[in-house]
């Protein structure tokens, strides 16, 4: 298989439902014929438990077309940090420290999630599977797991202007004092860096990689949604849906309830996104009575959620980030952000970075040459856009 595989983020906070909506989502299209593979991310798994077979952290067979793999970050921070891991454990035993010390300083912060994304870039190269599904993990440590491909790229262009010295003291501050050879972690951090930008490159590709955010009608659910949708346009990543998870229907499968007290409370939340507008599509899917646990269980979920659509095809291409000329001189950054205002976001810039802050979230956006002697004076919010104004004339 020569081209890129589809791959489909599914995204949510805690307990709304990501897990059964991949795994639906994955069925159906191994029913459809494509080879599809699911992917967990979460430390805590539980593919096996819903599906009622054994999944590892390779990819195991589970049906016709379908296989499941629940992500082991042990294993592939062993994998995939190779050599500059080994080779500092061993400086660090080689200073009269433990094995068990060792190890641990070895593995730096940020790793696992490292070793998530190194894991899926391996499945898109290896190219065995025409369609890849990820469940991911609760929203920080997702929202974290994307932000790595523009932040490693930010740390490998900084490690590279940094001397020999300067850079132990600077990339490794736990292990610095024992590594002695600094041309292994600038090696180490070549080869990664243009690993992650080819995910970069996967991830920003609207025609191969869709974003889906998954909550329930309900107030706290609905409003880390708008964020997480957020967040995804401040990394520039396409969502092309939102499934509304467990809605009350009548026994008839008919979401007019009208007269019940449960119906009443969601309805507020059904329509607080007019469908008409959306820069995405939204699917609903039911709230059963019976646990939902098994093969034929999820396929069932999977038709009463998208009906007679092939879940696995592009349902909108989102509205990409843009630089656009000012009237009166400069340029304006367009970034789509259609739940937030401008007063939640901070700027900083230093030199050729620009800093975006939204929340707790940051973005390290390399600015391009056009804005080469610009810097941010103001950002604003309309229609929602994120405008970000630059002008000339000031020393960057």
């Amino acid at each position: 298989m020569s081209s890129r595989p589809r791959v489909i983020f599914y995204l949510g906070k805690g307990g709304v439902g990501k897990t059964v909506i991949a795994l639906a989502t994955a069925i159906r299209s191994a029913e459809l014929g494509h080879k599809t593979l699911i992917i967990s991310t979460d430390i805590a798994h539980n593919l096996a438990d819903f599906l009622n077979t054994p999944v590892g952290f390779k990819p195991t067979r589970i049906a016709e077309n379908l296989w499941g793999q629940e992500i082991s970050a042990i294993a592939d921070i062993q994998d995939s940090w190779g050599n500059t891991r080994q080779e500092i454990a061993k400086n660090v035993r080689d200073n009269n420290l433990g094995s068990f010390v060792a190890d641990d300083v070895a593995v730096f912060p940020g790793l696992d999630e490292i070793g998530n994304l190194s894991n899926l870039t391996r499945e898109i190269k290896a190219g065995q599977f025409g369609r890849i599904i990820v469940d991911t993990a609760a929203t920080g440590s997702t929202i974290r797991m994307l932000s790595l491909p523009d932040s490693f790229r930010w740390y490998a262009n900084y490690l590279e202007q940094l001397t020999d010295n300067r850079l132990v003291k600077v990339a490794l501050p736990l292990a610095g004092m024992f590594i002695k050879k600094p041309a292994e972690i600038r090696a180490a951090f070549a080869e990664k860096e243009a690993e992650v930008a080819y995910l970069r490159s996967i991830l920003r590709d609207a025609e191969v990689s869709s974003f889906r955010v998954v909550t329930q009608p309900e107030r706290v659910s609905m409003r880390e949604a708008e964020r997480i949708i957020s967040y995804l346009s401040l990394y520039d990543y396409a969502v092309d849906g939102v499934v509304l998870n467990r809605v009350f229907c009548d026994s008839n499968g008919n979401e007019q309830a009208d007269g019940n007290s449960r119906r009443q409370r969601e309805l507020p939340y059904l329509t607080r996104w007019p469908r008409e507008s959306l820069p995405f599509t939204m699917w609903t899917a039911p709230e059963y009575d019976e646990e939902i646990c098994g093969l034929e269980t999820l396929a069932c979920l999977a038709e009463a959620c998208f009906g007679a659509d092939d879940p696995g095809l592009i349902f909108a291409h989102g509205k990409a980030q843009e630089i656009v000329a000012a009237p009166g001189g400069g340029y304006n950054l367009r970034i789509p952000m259609p739940f937030m205002s401008a007063e939640e976001v901070r700027l900083r810039q230093r030199g050729n970075d620009l800093f975006i802050l939204l929340d707790n979230i940051k973005r390290e956006l390399v600015l391009p040459s056009i804005l080469d002697r610009h810097v941010a004076t103001k950002a604003f919010w309309a229609d929602g856009l994120l405008t970000i104004v630059f002008k000339r004339g000031h020393s960057r």
